[in-house]
C-alpha cells in the first residue's frame, strides 16, 4: 500500500526537485553553455502552446514581470529560460530546427486571444451576453482558452470556451467556439462553434 503511494507521489517531488534546482540557476552562466543538463526538453508544440500562455513578457500578481528568453542556442538545441526578478521560474530546450520553421517571436498569446473574440466569437452572441446581462449583480466567467499547434499546417487550433453565469446560478452564455490561426497570414480560418 505505502510502495504505490510512494510512487503517485514521486513525480511531484520530481517536479518540485526540478523547480528547485533551476530557481538557483545563474542566466550568464547559461548563456556560456553550463548547466544546459537541467534543461527540460519541449517539443515544438509543446513550446508553442507554453509561449501562447506563459507570452514572451507578462505580468502576475505572483511574479509580477515573468520573461521568456532564449539564452543560449547550438546546432541542435536553443534553450530557454522563464525568468522573473529574483530568478529563474522555468529552463527548457527545444529543437533548432524546428523553432527555425516558426516565427514564434510574432505570437502574443493576449493579443492572439483580444483577436479571436473581436473575430470569431459571433456578434449575436455578445448582443446576448449583454442583453441577459442587464441588471444582474453577480458573475461568475469561466473563460478557458486552449491550444493545440499543428507543426505540419504551422497553424494554432485556438478553442475558447465562454461560460458565464449570473445571479443564482442564472445561465447567460455555455458556448466553445474554435478556429484556426494561420501564423503565415496571421488570420484566424476556418471558426467554427461547438
Amino acid at each position: 500500500m505505502f510502495n504505490g503511494l510512494a510512487n503517485a507521489q514521486s513525480p511531484k517531488k520530481e517536479t518540485l526537485s526540478f523547480y528547485k534546482s533551476v530557481s538557483k540557476l545563474d542566466t550568464n552562466e547559461i548563456k556560456e553553455g553550463k548547466h544546459l543538463e537541467f534543461a527540460r526538453t519541449f517539443s515544438v508544440e509543446e513550446f508553442i502552446v507554453y509561449y501562447l500562455v506563459n507570452g514572451k513578457y507578462r505580468d502576475t500578481k505572483k511574479y509580477r514581470l515573468e520573461t521568456i528568453l532564449p539564452l543560449h542556442k547550438d546546432s541542435s538545441e536553443t534553450y530557454f529560460v522563464r525568468k522573473y526578478y529574483y530568478g529563474v521560474l522555468d529552463f527548457f530546450k527545444v529543437n533548432t530546427k524546428d523553432l527555425n520553421e516558426i516565427h514564434y517571436e510574432g505570437l502574443n498569446g493576449d493579443t492572439l486571444r483580444n483577436k479571436f473574440i473581436a473575430e470569431i466569437v459571433p456578434e449575436s452572441d455578445k448582443k446576448k451576453v449583454e442583453r441577459r446581462s442587464k441588471g444582474q449583480m453577480m458573475f461568475i466567467e469561466n473563460p478557458n482558452f486552449a491550444y493545440f499547434y499543428n507543426r505540419i499546417t504551422k497553424r494554432i487550433i485556438f478553442k475558447y470556451k465562454w461560460k458565464l453565469n449570473g445571479d443564482l446560478g442564472i445561465r447567460i452564455i455555455n458556448k466553445t467556439y474554435k478556429a484556426e490561426y494561420d501564423i503565415a497570414t496571421k488570420q484566424f480560418i476556418n471558426p467554427g462553434i461547438n
